[in-house]
């Protein structure tokens, strides 16, 4: 509920007001004083739409074991009771996307993966003739040569992953000879070296993986990244979901339209519908990601965790559809998995342009 700090007295023409008046009957001013404290207000603000009460109780259990009941009673016009669809999501989501930002706390560094796929060894690079397309080599005039890199993980802060000299050796060689800077790379580690090997100029690196086709724009993102730390990254990423979801919502509340054009639902019921259905999954990815984050370690427990929240929230919606448009089994499920399917495209489409935007913007 809307809070009101009401005055006797209209603060625009000074008219004398009832208690009861919410509007100056005189000039049409809210009867509202806003000169309190800032610490005042954002109290307000949180008690306006995060704020929980009653109504939260009363609809926890329908929420978590009643699919489909909240859409009902919402498009049946009993709302008081419940607590308002876009708040339930706004404060779910909430709890969601912090969650996701500990995924991305979590995520480690470029470091950490370069040590582990080499477990903390030196890497032996052979140099190259001309002619040698195999292997990880350099195209350079010496094949006899053999050259060291040494993993991250074993160098200090402030030393390049190369030997600067030995680095410089190996361009000037190749600009002597015209044959430029090419390896074969065939792994993320090999791939992860060369960009952030600070020695190598953009061109030389983007040559010696091969990336002609590249553009030095996308090519300099990529070193960037590389060169930066994966969980700020990653994080950058998750601090875009809740954007994407913000479009996404209403996608899905359209292709509900679609499906189930015959009803006489409109189209802001399927959009409390989708809000509802979002709002439980959210909530049932958190508790799986925490428990994959800090109880189950292993991969093989973390994708039984994973696989059940995805049955779990599979389950509610299709119970949710059922009792919402109350069809038949049958058509139910044809339409529970005609809407997976195409919103799961959707959503693949949408975390690439996510990325994508992340990628450019970083």
């Amino acid at each position: 509920m809307r809070i009101r700090r009401k005055s006797k007295q209209c603060l625009n023409c000074g008219y004398t007001l009832n208690e009861v008046y919410n509007w100056c009957p005189n000039c049409g001013q809210e009867n509202n004083d806003h000169n309190v404290k800032l610490s005042t207000l954002i109290a307000e603000f949180f008690s306006n739409y995060f704020g929980v009460d009653s109504r939260f109780w009363g609809t926890f259990k329908p929420f978590f074991f009643n699919p489909g009941y909240l859409t009902n009673q919402f498009n049946q016009g009993k709302r008081k009771a419940f607590v308002h669809p876009i708040r339930l999501y706004l404060v779910i989501s909430l709890v969601y996307f912090f969650v996701l930002g500990l995924v991305g706390n979590q995520s480690g560094s470029w470091q950490s993966i370069l040590a582990n796929s080499n477990n903390g060894e030196d890497v032996k690079v052979k140099l190259t003739g001309p002619d040698d397309d195999e292997g990880f080599g350099l195209n350079l005039s010496s094949p006899d040569t053999t050259y060291t890199i040494h993993p991250l993980d074993s160098l200090d802060l402030d030393t390049t992953l190369f030997d600067k000299e030995k680095v410089q050796a190996i361009v000037d060689s190749a600009v002597q000879n015209q044959n430029g800077l090419s390896i074969n790379q065939s792994t993320l580690k090999e791939t992860l070296l060369v960009l952030r090997d600070i020695n190598l100029t953009d061109s030389v690196a983007r040559d010696s993986l091969g990336w002609v086709t590249v553009s030095m724009r996308e090519f300099k993102q990529a070193r960037k990244i590389a060169q930066s730390d994966l969980h700020v990254f990653v994080s950058s990423i998750i601090q875009n979901i809740p954007i994407m979801m913000f479009f996404m919502i209403p996608i899905f509340a359209v292709l509900l339209r679609l499906w189930y054009v015959r009803h006489k639902f409109l189209y802001i019921q399927h959009l409390i519908h989708g809000l509802h259905l979002h709002a439980h999954a959210y909530w049932i990815f958190s508790l799986a990601t925490l428990v994959m984050i800090y109880v189950a370690t292993g991969a093989g427990g973390r994708f039984i965790v994973a696989l059940s929240a995805f049955v779990l929230v599979s389950i509610y919606t299709a119970f949710s559809f059922k009792r919402v448009y109350h069809q038949s089994w049958r058509k139910t499920l044809a339409k529970f998995f005609l809407q997976g399917m195409v919103y799961a495209g959707f959503l693949f489409f949408a975390a690439i342009a996510a990325l994508t935007i992340t990628f450019y913007l970083y």
